[in-house]
């Protein structure tokens, strides 16, 4: 099961409990809106398209220190960028929605208990 390291976060930002919560939360807001956009870009082929999405939400990810779904997002995007290896981006898009399902309930997990 993947997870949410918070530790990056807390050093930048000096453990400052609000800026973490408004990042947790607006990686909630923004995640699943832009998986719904690189799974259409997928079914349409448009690998553009997927790899601006991809390239568009990597620094959160980096942020919430979630290494194996960050370094899955750089090889979707540099798969679509040069669209080499094309027959292996369904098996990405598999493991990016079931990733983002893991990270999205940890950190549904972490807002609602508090524990962030």
């Amino acid at each position: 099961m993947i997870k949410v390291d918070l530790e990056y976060i807390y050093n930048i930002s000096d453990n400052d409990r609000d800026f973490i919560k408004e990042m947790l939360t607006t990686f909630v807001k923004i995640t699943p809106e832009s998986v719904d956009g690189i799974n259409y870009a997928f079914e349409t082929k448009n690998w553009k398209e997927m790899g601006r999405i991809a390239h568009k939400i990597k620094p959160s990810i980096l942020l919430l220190g979630i290494d194996e779904f960050s370094n899955l997002v750089r090889e979707i995007e540099q798969i679509t960028k040069n669209e080499i290896d094309i027959d292996s981006i369904s098996v990405k898009i598999s493991l990016l929605n079931k990733y983002s399902l893991e990270v999205l309930s940890d950190i549904d997990d972490l807002l609602t208990t508090g524990r962030y």
